[in-house]
């Protein structure tokens, strides 16, 4: 048996329904939270997006779908 010890990354992962991120603001707050609680990888509904694509926003990338209309989206 080895005592060589093996480190993990791990990563902190959480869902928010953010219900719109079209208001001014909440994308940077978005970002404020997940350094606050450590979070790596967070999942978004209800984002209320037109469309589909993705950017990086600081030290985070943002991919997300919506619709045409901008009733319904994940992030």
């Amino acid at each position: 048996m080895s005592d060589r010890i093996v480190k993990k990354e791990v990563n902190r992962i959480a869902t928010w329904n953010v219900r719109s991120l079209g208001v001014r603001g909440k994308l940077e707050n978005i970002e404020k939270e997940m350094k606050r609680l450590n979070t790596d990888i967070l999942g978004m509904s209800d984002i209320k997006w037109k469309d589909e694509g993705n950017f990086w926003s600081e030290n985070y990338r943002v991919i997300y779908s919506g619709d045409k209309n901008s009733n319904t989206g994940v992030g």
